[in-house]
């Protein structure tokens, strides 16, 4: 087994057990007290990834580089971040997990 078919079943497994909703809140209560300094981001640091390399992977996050092509983008903490704020008002996680994996 390769690492995709590894991940893939990672994936499934993962979204057969959400996170709880007790688990989410906590989440969040730690954003808005001793983990502050990490809800508005987490510095600088991005990472160089290939878009066409992700190609076929779905949801795909609105915040990425389209999945074409072999020129190298860079994903930052940032923009993962971004994501993750989006599934948090969404309650979809799918994307956020996604955009962790590529960061």
């Amino acid at each position: 087994m390769g690492w995709r078919e590894g991940a893939g079943e990672l994936d499934a497994r993962m979204l057969e057990r959400p996170l709880p909703s007790d688990a989410v809140g906590q989440l969040g209560a730690w954003l808005a007290g001793g983990g502050a300094p990490y809800a508005d981001g987490t510095g600088e640091h991005a990472v160089r990834y290939i878009p066409g390399s992700w190609a076929g992977i779905r949801p795909w996050p609105s915040g990425l580089a389209e999945q074409v092509g072999r020129k190298p983008t860079s994903l930052s903490r940032a923009q993962v971040l971004a994501v993750a704020r989006t599934g948090v008002a969404t309650a979809s996680w799918t994307e956020t997990l996604v955009a962790s994996y590529v960061w």
